[in-house]
């Protein structure tokens, strides 16, 4: 069962305080119950309409993506030869995350990791946001840089992987917690002699966490069920709830994304566009960062979606562009996760683990 907001303050804020008893009680670690920051702008009237439900999980507030078994994208927004069958279609629930992973995010995942494993500063770890002033093994080293705390953090592909590793199993920081449980990392090893990489090509069965497919993505960013009136469901062709082309510029300019107009050394926060989002109330999906898929090529390059505050165009957010993008795994680009559905909150986890503790010692 998911636990979302509408006609749930009141419970949740029980659960939460349940939990916490529950935690000191059975010695949970803190960073195992689920912490709710503020809550993000509020959905648009569409994604109201869509009946886009939210739960945040570790902190992070995903929206569900439903009407399973949906329509895929028209053959008219496919240009050969690299026309999908299917693309866009999903036939369960799934939840992406409304916002791409920020520095903030990331940097206690970095934090966790680090003590375990030779790292030694990587970018491709790292991204351009966060650095070590000592001893990489040392954890209290890493620092996000000033002015990025709320941009979107960038790490390799095999590194977002990881991070779904290390959320599904409830960031316990063990150096087994970030090598399985969504991805199988004991993978992520070149071929000899080729060097091609051995990576797993999908997510482990039973996976909380994980990297949206290009379905997932495209899914959650431009299918409507109500595209052509109630109850007839449609792709616009701009992940802005619209079919018109973005409109770059800052938003006191009468701008909707930040794709390709930053010249300068600092990053742009996310959610700089409250107003502006998809179908389902995701934000980002044009400029911000360009995000990890999941799907991969045979010599172990990876699909990515969206486009960059940094470069690109707007032209690229169209629905027929965007999807045959890729590139290798060790590029650092940003990340949108996804969470399976119903996924049992932490809170109600830690009243069961009371309850079960209560019963055997009667």
């Amino acid at each position: 069962m998911v636990r979302t907001r509408t006609g749930v303050v009141g419970a949740v804020a029980c659960l939460c305080a349940l939990a916490a008893l529950v935690a000191g009680l059975m010695g949970v670690e803190r960073s195992a119950v689920a912490q709710s920051p503020a809550p993000l702008p509020a959905l648009s009237p569409a994604a109201v309409a869509s009946g886009t439900r939210l739960t945040t999980v570790h902190g992070i507030e995903f929206s569900i993506i439903g009407s399973p078994g949906n329509p895929e994208v028209p053959e008219e927004f496919q240009s050969l030869p690299f026309r999908t069958p299917g693309l866009g279609s999903v036939s369960t629930e799934y939840g992406l995350a409304r916002a791409e992973l920020t520095n903030t995010q990331y940097l206690e995942f970095v934090r966790a990791y680090a003590p375990h494993f030779d790292v030694f500063n990587s970018v491709e770890f790292l991204g351009l946001g966060i650095r070590s002033n000592g001893d990489p093994r040392n954890p209290d080293s890493y620092f996000i840089r000033p002015g990025r705390e709320h941009a979107a953090a960038e790490m390799g592909w095999r590194f977002a992987a990881r991070y779904c590793n290390w959320l599904h199993n409830d960031k316990r920081g063990t150096p087994d917690s970030f090598l399985t449980g969504a991805y199988d990392a004991t993978t992520f090893t070149p071929d000899p002699p080729a060097g091609t990489p051995n990576d797993v090509t999908q997510r482990l069965p039973g996976a909380k966490f994980f990297i949206p497919t290009q379905n997932e993505w495209t899914k959650g960013m431009y299918f409507d069920p109500n595209r052509f009136g109630p109850g007839q469901p449609g792709y616009w062709a701009n992940p802005i709830t619209s079919d018109a082309y973005v409109i770059p510029g800052l938003p006191q300019n009468g701008g909707q994304s930040n794709v390709g107009i930053n010249s300068g050394v600092l990053p742009f926060p996310i959610l700089q566009y409250p107003t502006v989002m998809s179908p389902w109330g995701l934000f980002d999906g044009s400029g911000g960062e360009e995000e990890w898929l999941e799907n991969s090529l045979e010599f172990g390059e990876r699909f990515f979606r969206g486009t960059s505050q940094f470069g690109g165009s707007f032209f690229d957010d169209h629905l027929q562009i965007i999807r045959t993008d890729y590139t290798s795994l060790r590029t650092t680009i940003g990340v949108r996760l996804g969470v399976a559905i119903p996924t049992p909150p932490i809170a109600l986890l830690g009243i069961y683990l009371l309850a079960m503790k209560l019963r055997r010692n009667r």
